[in-house]
């Protein structure tokens, strides 16, 4: 009798818990929004400090983070982003001699000016 109560207990349990945990995606794709009429702001920082974009639909808002490391600031310079939002500029042909590939990195005027591409873009959380 008491182990019957016991596992209907520890069941109705688990079941009130997926109840409060599941609830709407917290979490989208920067596609998704984009096709779904989101605007994209600006290149900026958000509260944390992590460089991104706001994405700003209806009555939503997300933030997307910049998941590139490496910006070409110009043909002879690339920038590497400091997870401080900084950028240290690198000779470009150097770092393509040691590194040994060409880079296929974003333009940082893109970037600023809100023209992300996906592929350097991660989940966006809602805020």
């Amino acid at each position: 009798m008491l182990s019957r109560f016991r596992s209907r207990t520890i069941a109705l349990s688990i079941l009130a818990g997926v109840l409060f945990v599941s609830g709407p995606a917290a979490a989208e794709s920067f596609n998704s929004l984009k096709t779904s009429g989101y605007k994209t702001s600006k290149m900026t920082q958000n509260k944390a400090g992590r460089t991104g974009w706001y994405l700003t639909g209806e009555n939503n808002r997300f933030f997307c983070p910049l998941t590139a490391r490496y910006v070409v600031l110009n043909g002879q310079t690339l920038g590497f982003i400091q997870p401080s939002g900084r950028i240290m500029e690198l000779d470009r042909a150097v770092f393509e001699k040691t590194a040994g590939y060409t880079i296929t990195e974003p333009h940082i005027r893109d970037l600023r000016a809100g023209r992300p591409h996906a592929k350097f873009v991660g989940r966006c959380l809602r805020q």
